[in-house]
């Protein structure tokens, strides 16, 4: 099984049921091994690997909010581009200091 994080739980359980996002991917369906889910910890349980693809203005809050989350030892890889506007930091370096101990390397 394959969890994909969304932050609407309403569309979450859209997607499950239809295997299609609508909202943001309409006409493609989405396979039938991907679980779609608004709880942080359910999408990184038992993960070995977590993708981040969120806009760079958001990855810092959502670390904060979600520090513990995330076990050591199980590769972050960063799937955003450009800079946090009010920091000019890259996604990395906001990681670095949000997730100390957690991602320390570019993979």
């Amino acid at each position: 099984m394959v969890p994909v994080w969304v932050r609407d739980s309403d569309q979450a359980v859209a997607v499950n049921a239809s295997h299609q996002n609508f909202k943001y991917l309409p006409g493609v369906k989405t396979p039938d091994n991907v679980r779609w889910t608004s709880d942080v910890n359910e999408a990184v349980s038992g993960s070995s690997i977590v993708l981040f693809a969120i806009p760079t203005q958001f990855i810092r809050p959502f670390a904060q909010a979600n520090r513990s989350t995330f076990p050591v030892g199980v590769p972050l890889v960063l799937c955003a581009k450009g800079i946090e506007l009010s920091t000019l930091q890259l996604p990395f370096d906001i990681f670095r200091d949000e997730l100390p101990g957690k991602y320390s390397k570019y993979i």
